[in-house]
């Protein structure tokens, strides 16, 4: 907290002013931009402890029709406990205000155990709807750009894109049938003078190729037997999912686990091989649907706020992932590698 400012009003109530006025007067220099952002949170401490919780809904509703950029974590702070309860006009003029603001895409994915609130559930679903317009704007984007590439014949910065969108969103038809046209472009060389093969090396170059063929076509053949014995058997099948995972071979893996009940361990199973497959956007749907069917238990919470957080890092939405990972620091300071991933992706932001 900003000294000043909490010096300021231990020496005001040190003189025996009304904390009322105090409050009054912080809440009007807040208004007008006077304040930082740490003698904001000094102040809404010092609102809070003073139980003035009804005038910070004011106060928040106020900045908010007057176009002021709010801190949202304090307003996300304040709803979040049972006790706050505000007013109807309140929710409506936060899920208004939300869209002007420039770090309105740390709403989507904050940690909010008030979710199952009709206002509040609201405020979150317009917030992933946003998230979802967004991506849906930059792959119309992406597809424009394959599109005029590819009639220019620039097919390597074409595939490249295309490879990327696929990986997002496996199941397009259009992104498949872009894919049969345009198969994986080589980087062409350029000429180098021809020079005498030393024929021993020739002969170890076709061994190691005959080799790799003799590899791969015993692995198609074991993946294809586990598939079959996973299609037979429910209470194999997870297992061998875990072994494609380890195999890398993900596709094979989420069919293996498609038929199984979902249950926690299938679940955590089938996001972890999602983000490990970079189907960033598969993966933070599942985490949606972790939390509801979850949502009275604390610790799976956490779980997938960590792989949200990473999820939408590769999605490249590095503010929202910082701040959901440093918030799971904050609550739960040793939980995995949280407090060690906040540090390296401050560093590379």
């Amino acid at each position: 907290m900003d000294i000043s400012v909490e010096l300021e009003i231990r020496n005001r109530l040190l003189g025996e002013e009304d904390p009322a006025l105090i409050t009054d007067d912080l809440f009007k220099r807040w208004l007008n931009g006077s304040l930082s952002i740490q003698d904001v949170r000094t102040t809404v401490s010092f609102a809070i402890l003073l139980g003035f919780q009804s005038s910070l809904f004011s106060q928040f509703s106020l900045l908010i029709r007057k176009n002021r950029q709010l801190e949202w974590s304090l307003v996300l702070d304040l709803l979040s406990k049972e006790e706050n309860v505000p007013d109807a006009e309140f929710y409506s003029e936060v899920l208004a205000g939300v869209e002007h603001e420039p770090h309105f895409e740390t709403i989507a994915f904050a940690p909010f155990p008030s979710k199952k609130e009709v206002q509040v559930d609201a405020i979150f679903k317009r917030a992933k709807q946003f998230h979802r317009e967004k991506w849906e704007t930059e792959k119309k984007h992406d597809l424009k750009r394959i599109m005029e590439w590819k009639e220019v014949g620039k097919r390597r910065e074409a595939s490249k894109r295309l490879n990327h969108l696929l990986l997002q969103y496996p199941n397009d038809d259009l992104l498949k049938r872009l894919q049969k046209e345009l198969p994986e472009f080589e980087y062409q060389s350029l000429p180098t003078p021809r020079k005498e093969l030393d024929p021993i090396q020739v002969l170890n170059q076709q061994i190691e190729k005959e080799d790799r063929e003799v590899i791969l076509a015993a692995r198609k053949g074991i993946i294809k037997s586990m598939l079959k014995i996973a299609k037979r058997s429910k209470k194999q099948a997870y297992d061998i999912a875990v072994n494609l995972h380890i195999m890398k071979d993900f596709d094979s893996a989420l069919i293996c686990l498609e038929k199984l009940k979902p249950k926690l361990s299938v679940l955590s199973l089938k996001l972890e091989i999602l983000l490990e497959a970079n189907r960033n956007l598969d993966a933070l749907t599942l985490c949606d649907e972790i939390d509801e069917k979850y949502a009275d238990q604390p610790e799976i919470h956490f779980s997938t706020m960590y792989s949200r957080a990473l999820a939408l890092w590769g999605l490249n939405e590095k503010t929202a992932a910082i701040g959901l990972m440093a918030e799971i620091t904050k609550q739960q300071p040793d939980f995995r590698s949280a407090h060690s991933i906040v540090l390296r992706w401050r560093a590379d932001s």
